[in-house]
């Protein structure tokens, strides 16, 4: 009985480990203003972006919670929509994020605008980033942007940019 209670234990234990591990609290991460929406709708120069995204909102910090609870999965998908269609993301270390809500076919999910944070160098991005969308023609999986689905939190139509 008591080799049994150890086991148990160690393997709750071990599971808890694998399941903090999956969580991520980005560096650099922040809310977009409602009205970011339609210019990443709009003006994304070389990615596609999510078909009849209408309504936008602001994100709350329980919604960031949830979407970095499950942010590691954004490396086990391959980019379906273009420009690098099969491209994936390695590490998500190296980037820095910008989150909106967007309503799609009355469903909610979460935008994800990512851009490498090496771009925070750049007096420009780093002046605006966290209030205006940071938007690149070109520049390959430096920028990319996915959905989060707030009802299956899964992460869904991963787009990379292009490469020039």
């Amino acid at each position: 009985m008591k080799n049994i209670l150890i086991f148990i234990f160690l393997f709750t234990q071990v599971q808890a480990s694998f399941s903090q591990e999956s969580e991520i609290e980005p560096e650099f991460y922040t809310k977009l203003i409602v009205e970011s929406g339609k210019i990443i709708r709009d003006k994304q120069c070389s990615r596609a972006v999510p078909k009849n995204m209408r309504k936008f909102w602001v994100v709350s910090d329980d919604d960031i919670k949830l979407l970095h609870k499950h942010l590691n999965d954004v490396t086990e998908l391959r980019a379906e929509l273009c420009c690098q269609t099969n491209g994936m993301i390695e590490n998500l270390d190296n980037y820095a994020f910008q989150y909106i809500g967007v309503t799609i076919k009355r469903k909610k999910y979460i935008y994800v605008n990512a851009f490498h944070k090496m771009e925070l160098k750049n007096e420009k991005i780093k002046s605006f980033w966290r209030e205006k969308p940071v938007n690149a023609c070109d520049g390959g999986n430096h920028f990319w942007g996915v959905i989060f689905n707030l009802e299956t939190l899964k992460f869904e139509q991963l787009a990379i940019n292009g490469r020039a």
